[in-house]
């Protein structure tokens, strides 16, 4: 509303100023995920909240990476996805991939809690690493 009364009698440019704002606002919300992790003796659970895309897993990887580092003695991690607004098809397979390269270096991964939003896409491709 200021920038439409600050740009009159142009008002138009006011309005697209506010859906620039608003653009601008929601990328920087969807690019926020908050990563808690808790370790129980030779585990390590990771709990991210927020919305899983292609360009927020990136986050969630380095929060593991940053915990195995540490504690060296880690063999197995738990990514609970409950508290996930969104996955989708995109932040599966980046998660897919990040999961595949944790077990090859060793570390056995399991996905809990997949959203019920998400597609059955999305659960095939983490099929083999859900738990029950």
């Amino acid at each position: 509303t200021f920038a439409t009364i600050g740009f009159a009698p142009r008002v138009e440019r006011g309005v697209l100023v506010g859906i620039g704002l608003a653009i601008a606002v929601h990328l920087y919300r969807e690019m926020q995920v908050i990563t808690p992790a808790e370790r129980n003796h030779e585990t390590l659970t990771v709990r991210p909240k927020g919305v899983m895309w292609f360009a927020t897993v990136p986050q969630v990887e380095r929060s593991v990476r940053e915990e195995l580092a540490t504690e060296r003695d880690l063999t197995s991690v738990v990514i609970d996805l409950s508290g996930v607004g969104r996955l989708d098809y995109s932040g599966a397979v980046a998660l897919r991939r990040i999961i595949e390269r944790m077990s090859a270096g060793g570390v056995r991964v399991v996905v809990a809690g997949i959203p019920p939003s998400a597609s059955g896409a999305v659960r095939a491709e983490l099929e083999g690493y859900e738990s029950a």
